[in-house]
């Protein structure tokens, strides 16, 4: 979705366990002793992405713009994994739960109106003009949380100053909506990504990722920001994500249940890549849905029965033909001034 003093005591492996902050925090190592070459930005950058497989952080606070702030809990497993539940407290249950695994994504959200589970294969998901709404796939916060990567069949081309102490590489990229173009932002001393922005064929700004408080985990050679905001403009939402640390390569839980679409009783499933023919949107009621849940297709590919959430929901939709998608509006909290 990107600073530091003397010695430090850090203790890690190579499957990192739990680390307690240190006292004094290492500065990773100069990248650039001077001005770098794009082949320079383009192996540092890949470089860090690469040393982090695997990332997972309990303990995360997320902020919604105009909400109360969430405990969050991320996993991500690269290329395509990756999951992010939060809630108020744990008293009142989930309140949120975005993911991804290699089939589809999903995005769920308590308060939503209408109450629904979107989801959408990848593939599929493309060519889906919802891409015009909602312009990025979750998988893309693996690259806001500092985990970009610079692709080799890609157009890239800098390094340009960017402000003091920062490089700018753009690049250009293919996809089914025509040629997006996107902007990556880097640290001109240390190489670690600092900030990226993906526009469409117009200029319009889909997506934004700021990135700060870097700290550098030795045993991978590897910077993590633990500050991230996220912007996506086309549906207005902006949140904000913080983090005390990270276990990197060794997940707790990497079972294939932390990468499964979860069954939330009441929630029907709406397929946002067929968000104009409600006929064709996969239909069938998850495992343990209500008996009179609608059976008329097979599960998407990708899922994975998992098990519901243990807290129940308030209430219970109706029945209803799968709305036309609108950027997600939570309902159940007064919004703040």
């Amino acid at each position: 979705m990107l600073f530091a003093c003397t010695a430090v005591l850090i203790a890690s492996g190579a499957g990192c366990a739990w680390r307690k902050p240190a006292l004094l925090e290492m500065p990773p190592p100069v990248a650039f002793l001077q001005p770098p070459s794009l082949q320079q930005v383009v192996a540092k950058v890949n470089a860090n992405t690469d040393a982090v497989w695997q990332l997972q952080s309990q303990g995360a606070t997320l902020a919604v713009r105009g909400l109360p702030q969430l405990q969050a809990d991320i996993a991500l497993e690269r290329p395509r994994r990756f999951r992010l539940s939060a809630e108020l407290t744990s008293f009142t249950g989930k309140e949120l739960d975005i993911g991804s695994n290699d089939n589809l994504f999903w995005f769920w959200m308590k308060y939503n109106d209408p109450p629904v589970m979107y989801f959408a294969r990848h593939q599929e998901y493309e060519r889906s003009p919802v891409r015009n709404v909602m312009p990025v796939e979750p998988s893309w916060l693996i690259e806001a949380l500092g985990l970009a990567r610079f692709e080799p069949g890609d157009v890239h081309e800098g390094p340009y100053p960017a402000g003091e102490g920062r490089l700018e590489i753009k690049t250009r990229l293919a996809s089914p909506r025509g040629e997006l173009s996107k902007v990556t932002v880097v640290d001109a001393t240390f190489g670690y990504v600092v900030e990226q922005r993906l526009f469409d064929a117009g200029g319009r700004v889909l997506a934004s990722a700021r990135a700060s408080r870097h700290r550098y985990y030795a045993a991978q050679n590897a910077s993590l920001p633990l500050h991230v905001e996220v912007e996506l403009p086309p549906t207005g939402l902006a949140i904000t994500v913080d983090v005390a640390e990270y276990m990197i390569n060794q997940l707790a839980d990497a079972g294939q249940q932390l990468w499964a679409m979860p069954n939330v009783p009441g929630y029907p499933l709406v397929d946002l890549a067929n968000p104009n023919a409600p006929t064709n949107a996969p239909t069938t009621a998850p495992p343990n849905a209500p008996p009179n849940a609608p059976t008329t297709s097979p599960p998407p590919v990708g899922y994975v029965q998992p098990t519901s959430y243990a807290q129940p929901l308030h209430r219970q939709a109706p029945h209803r033909q799968p709305p036309r998608f609108q950027p997600p509006q939570y309902r159940g909290f007064r919004r703040l001034p």
